[in-house]
């Protein structure tokens, strides 16, 4: 990580958890919060022609998913994830995290700082 702790994903009994440093920091076994982000945050754009959607942070990829299945086919949903890390574990068909939610024509990935 660029504060120089050390990010790892780990796989038991089927769920993935993200540590930096040995903590838990999240977990594909809980995740209703992420989904209730993109229904409200995409609320909004479902009957805007064309939108666009910025998600910043992609995890296990849960606020992309769903924000995909509510946003139009000619929506721009743009993910940035400022580790690259997140970005192969998701983008890695071994894993089953967010390869086809990434694969879709309408999601820009950038790794980059968010806030930057």
């Amino acid at each position: 990580m660029p504060d120089g702790k050390t990010i790892s994903l780990i796989e038991h009994d089927g769920n993935y958890f993200v540590r930096v440093d040995g903590a838990d920091l999240m977990s594909t076994r809980r995740h209703a919060s992420e989904e209730k982000i993109a229904e409200l945050a995409c609320a909004h754009a479902i009957a805007i022609r064309g939108s666009r959607v910025l998600i910043g942070g992609l995890g296990f990829g849960f606020t992309l998913k769903a924000a995909l299945s509510m946003l139009a086919a000619d929506a721009t949903v743009v993910m940035v994830e400022i580790l690259a890390a997140v970005v192969a574990w998701n983008r890695n068909p071994s894993f089953n995290l967010a390869a086809c939610a990434l694969a879709d024509p309408r999601v820009i990935v950038l790794e980059r700082d968010v806030g930057k």
